[in-house]
């Protein structure tokens, strides 16, 4: 048993390959960590057949080969990390998906656009998945041994004005020189599209250091937001020795051509799912147990009820 069809990304195919790699890659993987334990390339191919994706198992398993060796790749970036193993012709789980629930976390939101009926079912609130994102997206980056300033004004975690948000970003990076003028022509753009800072201090404190901007998109429209946040504006808020980039990150993830088309809009650094997920990579525990423990009562409602081929 596997996961439904994917509503998007799969047409049929006939002389041409009509099947978007990465949803192909996603599909499989999580059905692998949701629905069966086990899966063989000869049953991906059966299935496509089945649901007429695919009328001949010979071209069907021309595109499963590809995929296959793309999961193995994606597998690699996160070494010991993985809760899957990649075989020649078999993909298995080895771990639970509450053993691995960032993992789990990332492919979830990579299904509801997947599957829009079914995540249409938890409702149009995304406060608590975006804020779960950015908390992933923190400690991630911080195993990666980054310092991060987790900005949280979207999520609540803080209640204080947008004066309060700059004067943040400011003591973090030991930037004292605030446009107090023009702070205040702001005050009503919450943190102006700034989710996370992310640095690497010297020993001295002082500027001239490794500094991102990061916005943390974890929904459909994530491509609206590649420029953001808007540097044009933060270096005018505050005067920065020297100044930041822009980084982004995604729980999705691209194949290299994309990669590199949404690194070029980002104009900054990209962080995409297996790049957070490597964090992992040593095996390392690289996630709070606080955060661990509210990624899986969000996911557990929203996996029992993912849509399965199941007759």
């Amino acid at each position: 048993m596997m996961l439904a069809i994917p509503e998007i990304g799969f047409r049929p195919s006939v002389k041409t390959h009509n099947i978007d790699l990465d949803i192909l890659c996603d599909w499989v993987e999580s059905s692998v960590l949701f629905v069966d334990d086990r899966l063989s390339a000869s049953e991906v191919v059966d299935t496509l057949c089945d649901a007429h994706v695919y009328q001949e198992q010979d071209f069907a398993a021309e595109i499963i080969e590809i995929a296959w060796n793309a999961i193995k790749r994606r597998q690699n970036w996160i070494g010991h990390g993985s809760p899957i193993r990649i075989q020649a012709k078999n993909i298995e789980r080895i771990l639970s998906w509450q053993q691995a629930s960032a993992y789990s976390f990332c492919m979830v939101l990579a299904c509801a656009l997947y599957y829009k009926n079914w995540a249409g079912r938890f409702g149009s609130n995304y406060v608590e998945q975006g804020e779960l994102f950015e908390v992933l997206a923190k400690e991630s980056l911080e195993a990666l041994g980054w310092h991060v300033y987790h900005t949280g004004w979207a999520s609540g975690l803080h209640m204080s004005d947008f004066q309060s948000i700059v004067s943040g970003v400011s003591d973090c990076l030991n930037e004292p020189f605030i446009n107090n003028a023009m702070t205040s022509l702001y005050k009503s753009a919450k943190e102006e599209k700034l989710d996370l800072v992310c640095y690497k201090p010297f020993i001295d404190g002082r500027g001239g250091k490794p500094v991102y901007f990061m916005q943390c998109a974890s929904g459909e429209n994530w491509e609206d937001k590649l420029k953001t946040p808007d540097l044009d504006v933060w270096t005018k808020l505050i005067t920065f020795s020297s100044n930041p980039q822009r980084a982004f990150a995604m729980p999705f993830a691209l194949q290299d051509d994309d990669f590199f088309k949404a690194c070029n809009r980002v104009n900054g650094m990209l962080l995409d799912r297996y790049r957070l997920l490597s964090a992992g990579k040593d095996g390392k525990d690289w996630m709070s147990p606080e955060l661990k423990a509210r990624l899986t009562k969000w996911l557990e409602p929203r996996i029992k009820t993912l849509p399965t081929d199941a007759v």
